[in-house]
């Protein structure tokens, strides 16, 4: 597979990682596996890896083929490149954009989950910046509720969806 994916070009790994959904640094810890057969360089980048990575999570994915995921990066890093900036949609405050967007829209009152466990939240509040969420328990039952920002959410959140 990576004699043909040598011929096309290459996405950055980090579009790679905005196609896939995952974090730029677990493809990166990826693409820094050893060569087999090669003395180790960190700054090589193990293609065979990263297409057995991509080609494992194709189920996951919604992607057909590791050459869909390839082309899907490369047209997210056209698109970057033409814009002159970052694939990650940041919020303008003031001038200033360090604070992510969210992923998903939300309201006071929707139910979220944590990735890692499947536990379901309910949001109180929430605005540009942050999420104000509470375990649902029983009624009469006083539970502390917990604030995060959206960088968080992002990574360790997902809102509940009708269908779900």
């Amino acid at each position: 597979m990576s004699e043909i994916m040598n011929e096309v070009a290459r996405p950055s790994l980090k579009q790679l990682a905005v196609v896939l959904d995952v974090q730029v640094e677990r493809i990166r810890n990826v693409a820094r596996k050893p060569i087999v057969g090669q003395a180790y360089d960190p700054k090589a980048i193990n293609w065979d890896a990263v297409d057995t990575f991509i080609t494992n999570r194709l189920e996951r994915t919604g992607y057909e083929s590791l050459e869909a995921v390839y082309e899907a990066a490369l047209e997210v890093e056209v698109a970057v490149r033409a814009a002159g900036g970052s694939s990650k949609v940041m919020l303008d405050i003031e001038g200033s954009t360090t604070t992510p967007a969210r992923k998903s829209e939300l309201a006071a009152g929707d139910i979220i989950t944590e990735k890692a466990s499947g536990e379901n939240f309910k949001v109180d509040y929430v605005n540009d910046t942050i999420v104000v969420y509470s375990p649902i328990s029983a009624e009469g039952k006083i539970t502390l509720s917990h604030a995060i920002g959206n960088r968080i959410f992002n990574n360790k959140f997902a809102k509940v969806t009708d269908a779900e």
